[in-house]
């Protein structure tokens, strides 16, 4: 068998060197702090474009070699053409983690999990003030791309005219599978004189 040449060897290691170089260069760049600006703000785009909605994501970082995303701040306030309604915030969650899965050779989402989101919604006459541009069909949840749904330190409160009802500590868990656990701190119904607490759910 002959041996292979110097030159088809240099050739091979040289090849190796850049291919190994290009894995660190893309490394380096993914988890870059530039990287991470330009994926927050494509980010709040597309929530906005969803929504209707104004969105600030503060800071996203990627780990290519752990296949994870951490959202770190977001915040969402309603868009309006009511001086006083508008830019309103509504929901405002401290991190998101995300841990991807390979898929016939695609990333998809594997596992979600929101921590400590604090949501604020209004009911007017006419309806939901925020998110009206928003359309939920019957199958949503068979919709969501993740297998796993975690949401921990929940807060969320509805306040109409006269009446605010709100929920805390807030815990979540959803599986692809259709298994699901909810746990509640507690409820608090206000409406006039009226203040009723609940103890954990």
């Amino acid at each position: 068998m002959r041996e292979p040449s110097r030159q088809r060897l240099r050739v091979l290691g040289f090849s190796g060197v850049v291919f190994v170089v290009l894995v660190v260069l893309a490394g380096v760049v993914a988890r870059s702090d530039w990287t991470g600006r330009r994926v927050a703000d494509l980010l709040a785009t597309a929530i906005e474009q969803q929504t209707g909605e104004r969105a600030v994501v503060g800071r996203v970082r990627i780990e290519p070699a752990r296949r994870r995303v951490h959202v770190e701040g977001l915040v969402m306030s309603h868009r309006s053409d009511e001086p006083t309604r508008d830019g309103a915030a509504f929901l405002a969650v401290e991190r998101i983690e995300a841990s991807l899965r390979l898929e016939d050779g695609l990333p998809s989402l594997d596992a979600v999990e929101i921590v400590r989101p604090v949501v604020r919604m209004h009911v007017d006459e006419d309806g939901l003030r925020e998110l009206r541009g928003v359309t939920v069909g019957e199958d949503v949840l068979d919709a969501f791309p993740w297998r796993t749904l975690r949401i921990r330190g929940g807060d969320v409160r509805v306040e109409g005219s006269r009446w605010s009802l709100g929920a805390s500590g807030i815990g979540f868990r959803s599986e692809q599978s259709g298994s699901a656990a909810l746990s509640v701190g507690g409820l608090r119904l206000q409406a006039a004189a009226l203040d009723l607490k609940t103890d954990p759910l």
